[in-house]
């Protein structure tokens, strides 16, 4: 947000956003990019289907979650409190995380 020109104001003290996406914020990667045995917090879920869905199965965004096992070519185990859950790949990769 910039003020109108011919304000007066100095150079370079024009307003700007605070924040303007998630990522500026947290340094963040898709789920399927963390290591086995870390634990990562859920940042953003990329489209409405897949929100839904992880929102069914416990895993909001803002959750914590442990990457418990990745089976080459197959689903990623996923670890929340005391329940496990495996999703595959291209789900996987729609959940925005911050290690």
């Amino acid at each position: 947000m910039r003020e109108p020109a011919g304000t007066g104001s100095a150079p370079g003290t024009e307003l700007r956003p605070v924040l303007t996406s998630v990522t500026e914020v947290y340094r963040t990667m898709s789920i399927d990019r963390v290591p086995v045995g870390s634990r990562a917090w859920i940042v953003a879920i990329d489209d409405e289907s897949a929100r839904h869905q992880l929102t069914r199965l416990g895993f909001a965004e803002g959750a914590d979650v442990e990457v418990i096992s990745r089976i080459p070519f197959g689903p990623i185990v996923l670890q929340r409190r005391d329940r496990q859950v495996a999703i595959g790949r291209q789900l996987a990769r729609r959940v925005r995380v911050s290690v």
